[in-house]
């Protein structure tokens, strides 16, 4: 980051939050390059005396944001009172609250704006609060590069929120109120370095190989640039200044293992995300549908599915083209991703409400209800996914399926992994099956496994090639052949352990080929090539 780039700090707070902001605010130093904009939850009947409040505590200019205002450096935003703010182009807008859900401003809105308009250059801090707003929004500062911090919740006078924030497993550093002016100094200073041109081969072979042991993931395939700036991320978060002390930090911590493992893999997503995109994906399901006799399979398979949006998203739409016929077609949609806690989020089919910003209101009513401060996908559509953990490069793929969703996951493989990728899909799909891949993303020198539908909306047909063979399945290491196989460890909780003696006691019994599926009729393991799948 260039030394004189401005960082913006959004910070997140309600009730017990202007004491929080007194005693943090009291203590920023007016020398950083960097903006704070508040997102007070306010009494939308009461003028908001904020700003007068903060501005007897800080030498920092605060002023009470205008729509359209200009962030400048070494400067104080604050929300009014009954309002949305978001940011975009270097500017700060308000919008106009058109329901009565969920708390003001909402949190979560303006750090998803936030995430988009300033990526690596923002930090998003949450503070004293009551329920969960900004939870969400933490985990889209993370996925854009960005750095996130909670106030400990021993210090907030309510904790509901850095409690929910935490609960993400999203937040990079837990800090007191009294400390958290200095984290976000020591953190602007560290945004300054770059370690691309200190990293070298055998130490990013050495960060590989531990990942790959702890978790069973080789992230040598990806691309370099994007390992580059996760590991930067967290060498700021755990306050360690050279790559090799990193190393040496990864080899003693399995925690941090963890958490290097999950800023691999974060990505945000949302419902009907490309709106242009799905009426297209529409048209194509429809096709599907119009081919089928009642009683007949419908297939989907989500590859990368995050915290499933998009397969749900799919659920929908069949809905709403089967209608009440739904219940003649045997549907199948399979979500899978490597991510356990985004799998996690999607069984829950929890969201806030910033996930159901391009959905039709009608849609929303129809298939979503309210639970406190979240929306729930109801159980009809709920019913129709099955999520599972699962490696498309590693791991058997599913079998006839009519349509394979795999959208922006491609973009952090590099060419070698991309060229393993479509095999395995076409050999998943029915010949004249869809798929569809992100904007920025196509299926490269692969012109005789698929026809282009779309070439704007990257839309895809299987095309027939003869007899399909199985492609060659990824042998983690590759070029690193000296990987062991992962071991376990006793940071897993009971449920991992009992999944892990579980699996491999099936693996003996059954030899090479099994499923196995828990009491929620999702699939947790998978071996070989299972022919009905």
């Amino acid at each position: 980051m260039a030394i004189n780039e401005l960082v913006v700090v959004g910070i997140g707070s309600s009730a017990g939050g202007l004491e929080a902001l007194q005693v943090m605010l009291a203590k920023v130093s007016d020398n950083l390059n960097c903006s704070y904009i508040i997102a007070q939850h306010l009494s939308p009947t009461h003028r908001s005396m904020m700003v007068d409040l903060l501005s007897r505590i800080t030498n920092i200019p605060v002023v009470e944001v205008q729509n359209g205002i200009v962030i400048k450096a070494k400067t104080i935003y604050m929300t009014p009172e009954n309002t949305d703010i978001y940011v975009n182009n270097g500017k700060i807008y308000l919008k106009n609250v058109d329901s009565t859900f969920g708390p003001k401003p909402s949190v979560n809105y303006f750090f998803n704006s936030l995430a988009q308009a300033y990526g690596s250059k923002c930090i998003g801090v949450i503070l004293s609060g009551t329920g969960s707003d900004g939870a969400f929004g933490i985990r889209a500062i993370k996925a854009s590069g960005g750095i996130t911090i909670a106030q400990s919740p021993q210090t907030a006078k309510y904790d509901g929120m850095p409690i929910s924030a935490i609960n993400t497993g999203k937040v990079d550093i837990v800090a007191s109120i009294d400390g958290m002016s200095i984290e976000i100094a020591r953190i602007i200073d560290n945004l300054g370095k770059n370690i691309g041109e200190s990293i070298n081969e055998t130490i990013i072979q050495q960060i590989y190989r531990i990942i790959f042991e702890e978790k069973g993931v080789d992230f040598s395939q990806y691309k370099r640039s994007t390992i580059i700036r996760r590991i930067e991320r967290r060498l700021s978060a755990v306050r360690v200044e050279t790559l090799n002390d990193y190393v040496d930090y990864l080899k003693m911590n399995i925690e941090e293992v963890t958490n290097l493992y999950y800023d691999m893999l974060i990505g945000v997503t949302e419902f009907f995300r490309d709106t242009d995109v799905f009426e297209e994906v529409k048209e194509q399901i429809r096709g599907i549908v119009e081919k089928k006799e009642q009683g007949e399979e419908i297939r989907f398979w989500s590859i990368g599915c995050s915290t499933g949006e998009e397969p749900y998203t799919l659920a929908i739409l069949l809905s709403e083209i089967l209608k009440e016929k739904i219940t003649k077609y045997k549907i199948k949609i399979f979500a899978t991703d490597i991510d356990d806690e985004s799998l996690k989020i999607a069984r829950n089919g929890l969201y806030a409400e910033t996930s159901l910003l391009n959905i039709d209101k009608s849609l929303i009513a129809k298939y979503f209800s309210v639970q406190k401060n979240h929306f729930e996908i109801k159980k009809s559509i709920r019913e129709l996914v099955v999520f599972s953990k699962h490696n498309i490069i590693s791991d058997s793929p599913f079998l006839r399926t009519d349509f394979v969703s795999c959208r922006n996951m491609l973009i952090y493989f590099n060419s070698t992994l991309q060229k393993r990728f479509f095999p395995i899909v076409h050999y998943s799909l029915k010949d004249g099956g869809v798929l569809t891949l992100g904007k920025s993303e196509t299926i490269g020198e692969h012109y005789d496994l698929f026809l282009t539908t779309s070439k704007t909306l990257k839309i895809y047909k299987s095309q027939f090639t003869g007899i399909k063979e199985l492609p060659r399945l990824y042998n983690y290491g590759g070029s690193s052949r000296n990987y062991q196989e992962p071991k376990p460890h006793s940071s897993k909780n009971d449920e991992e352990v009992l999944e892990e003696k579980i699996t491999q006691a099936a693996s003996e019994f059954f030899l090479n080929q099994c499923v196995l599926i828990n009491s929620s009729n999702d699939i947790v393991y998978i071996r070989g090539d299972i022919p009905f799948l």
